[in-house]
């Protein structure tokens, strides 16, 4: 079962179809929802059959690949469904979906579409597709809200496409890689700018410390391990479920992604280490930085710190960013995702802090071997 605000989305199984092969009515008493005067977008018994022999000849589709009920909470009605056609092949299903007219409007179904998108980027999907008729304007709507792009017109139809994983989420996978081997992709050395900023801008230990991309954890547990109030967070669950086995603090890792995520705390000092220059686009960049400004405290400040030597620019080809690549590790050759990468100069650096209503209190270069050699940072606060 899914839900969102206003809705409740259930995968039809076998009890379900047997209800409805019966009646509507026999289907609305036994799961307690009302009759609201029209047919659950009046499925044939052919179609009942169809999918009942799936379910039994192919278990493994259940819960991804098969019909959710949409199903409005204040109302205990089923207003429609949706689904995703197959299970993931390389990543990459379609989804399908429809709603009794009456309710739309009210953006009921792109809601939905929502909620399966999380549900299917959590199992395995990376990538949907959706076709509309050209002249179905509202199911167009409804994937525009959801970030589909138009990809080509054929046969009367109009087809969509989603990447459900960003190109900066390849981290996850990198981490995965070298996990199952065994091994942790960087070293356990504290970066000593960290707690030199700490102490320099004189924040006490019970004072709220956010970390932002905390890897494999290596200066969330410095601070953890002398007593600072942190919560320390990345966007990879790779990394998360590692920092929390390898913790005696398990309870202060959480995933978030700070481009994304909704997050409503606000913090004294908040760090970031070698995460900016994982952000290619300028619009993913912009939303790092206004993160930042959105959750210090008004006397708060924020180290942030990005690979480079302040002159230097370049930037890796997104879309090969989930590509296998060599890299020397310490146990040596390995193939893991390339991952991306853009390193700035300070002028752009500084321009990019200044437009998400940040000022520099202090910039330089410092270093945080053995991972980097050379690291550009600025300490900032509220403009």
């Amino acid at each position: 079962m899914l839900e969102t605000e206003r809705l409740i989305l259930i995968p039809v199984d076998l009890d379900i179809i047997d209800a409805l092969l019966e009646s509507d009515d026999v289907f609305l008493n036994k799961y307690g929802y009302i009759n609201d005067g029209g047919e659950y977008l009046n499925p044939s018994p052919e179609y009942l059959h169809k999918i009942r022999s799936r379910l039994i000849e192919h278990p493994e589709e259940y819960p991804l690949a098969v019909d959710y009920l949409i199903i409005v909470k204040e109302l205990r009605t089923v207003i429609g469904s949706i689904d995703f056609k197959y299970l993931p092949i390389n990543g990459v299903s379609e989804i399908g979906y429809g709603m009794k007219p009456e309710y739309e409007g009210k953006g009921y179904m792109t809601e939905a579409v929502n909620a399966l998108l999380k549900y299917g980027k959590d199992n395995g999907v990376s990538k949907v597709i959706a076709d509309t008729k050209e002249s179905n304007y509202k199911s167009q709507n409804v994937l525009k809200r959801n970030g589909f792009i138009f990809d080509k017109k054929e046969g009367g139809m109009l087809w969509f496409s989603k990447d459900l994983k960003q190109y900066y989420e390849a981290y996850d996978e990198r981490y995965k890689t070298i996990h199952q081997k065994g091994h942790s992709w960087s070293s356990d050395v504290a970066t000593p700018i960290v707690l030199e900023t700490i102490n320099k801008y004189g924040i006490e230990k019970d004072e709220s410390i956010l970390e932002i991309g905390c890897g494999e954890g290596r200066d969330a547990n410095k601070l953890l391990n002398n007593g600072y109030n942190l919560l320390a967070t990345d966007i990879s669950e790779e990394a998360i479920k590692y920092c929390q086995s390898n913790s005696k603090y398990p309870n202060r890792f959480k995933v978030l992604d700070c481009l994304d995520d909704n997050h409503a705390s606000k913090y004294r000092f908040i760090y970031a280490i070698a995460v900016i220059h994982m952000l290619v686009l300028d619009a993913d960049r912009q939303k790092f930085y206004s993160f930042i400004s959105e959750h210090l405290e008004d006397n708060g400040v924020a180290l942030i710190c990005s690979m480079g030597d302040g002159k230097f620019e370049m930037e890796s080809n997104i879309k090969e960013a989930f590509e296998l690549a060599k890299r020397e590790h310490p146990c040596g050759e390995i193939e893991v995702a390339a991952t991306s990468c853009r390193m700035v100069n300070f002028d752009t650096f500084r321009k990019e802090i200044k437009n998400a209503n940040l000022s520099i209190i202090e910039e330089g270069i410092a270093s945080s071997l053995p991972e980097f050699d050379s690291l550009m940072y600025a300490v900032v606060k509220k403009a």
